[in-house]
């Protein structure tokens, strides 16, 4: 079944913090506490922000961090900028940008001429190119 990345977001921010407690019961009040804006961000930029936060349990580790390239510190909670084994990735200075990042991450693989509405929220910046990047706006 493909999920569309592109949309409003299923899970509550609440059921999104009660699993990651659950998953992780040692996860920072701190990752507890940046939940919502995966939805806000997601809500600005018509992303799913349940969906950019699943991608987020997946590249941490649930917000351990176990075997993941990136590190709390760095914000970056999608692995954007890491393209080998032992390279770090992007730091962001605030988890909300951070998610803003990989919520237009997300959003530029959905749409190839990617413009931002003159609406929106601050680019944080184009990691890729779209016209060279082999893209996918399903999830499954």
């Amino acid at each position: 079944m493909k999920t569309n990345i592109m949309g409003t977001a299923v899970a509550t921010v609440q059921q999104m913090q009660s699993y990651i407690q659950k998953v992780n019961p040692a996860v920072p009040k701190s990752v507890i506490d940046m939940v919502e804006y995966y939805i806000s961000e997601g809500k600005t930029e018509g992303v799913r922000g349940d969906i950019a936060f699943a991608q987020s349990c997946l590249e941490t580790g649930n917000f351990t961090f176990n075997g993941s390239a990136v590190t709390l510190d760095q914000n970056n909670f999608a692995g954007i900028g890491v393209t080998k084994n032992g390279m770090k990735g992007n730091s962001f200075s605030h988890p909300w940008i951070g998610i803003r990042a990989q919520i237009q991450h997300l959003k530029a693989y959905c749409h190839y001429a990617y413009r931002i509405r003159k609406n929106s929220c601050a680019y944080v910046g184009a990691i890729f190119n779209p016209k060279t990047t082999s893209i996918s706006c399903y999830t499954k």
